[in-house]
C-alpha cells in the first residue's frame, strides 16, 4: 500500500497557507469517519474487530496518555482498514496524519482529564458494540456520538487552558 506522505503534504501546505483551517480538515474527518465506520460495520472480518476491540481494551485501560492517544489513532485507523477501500485508507492515513499533529494539545488534555476520559472512553466501546451488530445505522450513530462527545469535551477542556499555550 502506497503512503499517504502526498495527501499529508498537501493537507499541511493547505494549512499553513491558510487554504484551509484546522476545523475544516476536523469536519472533514468527522464527515468521512461517519461513512468508514459504516462500510467498517458490513465488510469487517473478524480478526479485524477483534483488533478493534484489543484497541479499544488499550483505550480505556491505558495509563500513560501517550500510550492512549497512539490506541485511538490506531483505532480509527483499523476502522479504516476494516471499510476495505485502499482510496479510503490511503486519504484517511494523509488526513488522520496532519490532525494528529494540530490537535495533539487538545487530545492530551481531554486525557488528562478523568471525566472527559471516561466519556470518550465509552463511545469507543459503543462504536465496537455497533460495528459488531453489522448495522450501518448504529455503527453511524455510535461514531456522531463518539464526534459530540470529543467535540464537548476537549472543548471544555481546551477553553480551560491559558491561552498562551492553547495556541501552542
Amino acid at each position: 500500500m502506497p503512503e499517504p506522505v502526498f495527501i499529508q503534504l498537501y493537507f499541511e501546505l493547505a494549512l499553513k497557507l491558510n487554504y484551509i483551517s484546522v476545523d475544516h480538515l476536523e469536519t472533514a474527518r468527522e464527515m468521512f469517519e461517519r461513512e468508514i465506520v459504516q462500510a467498517a460495520a458490513v465488510n469487517h472480518q473478524d480478526h479485524e474487530l477483534d483488533r478493534l476491540e484489543a484497541l479499544c481494551d488499550k483505550i480505556v485501560n491505558s495509563t500513560d496518555v501517550m500510550e492512549g492517544l497512539q490506541a485511538d489513532y490506531e483505532f480509527h485507523e483499523q476502522l479504516a482498514i476494516m471499510a476495505k477501500n485502499p482510496a479510503i485508507l490511503i486519504i484517511f492515513q494523509g488526513l488522520s496524519s496532519v490532525l494528529k499533529k494540530v490537535l495533539h494539545q487538545r487530545r492530551v488534555l481531554a486525557r488528562q482529564s478523568p471525566v472527559s476520559q471516561e466519556k470518550t472512553n465509552e463511545t469507543h466501546v459503543a462504536i465496537v458494540a455497533a460495528v459488531k451488530t453489522r448495522n450501518r445505522e448504529m455503527a453511524r450513530q455510535a461514531m456522531d456520538q463518539h464526534f459530540e462527545t470529543w467535540n464537548q469535551q476537549t472543548m471544555r477542556s481546551y477553553s480551560q487552558v491559558p491561552s498562551s499555550l492553547a495556541e501552542e
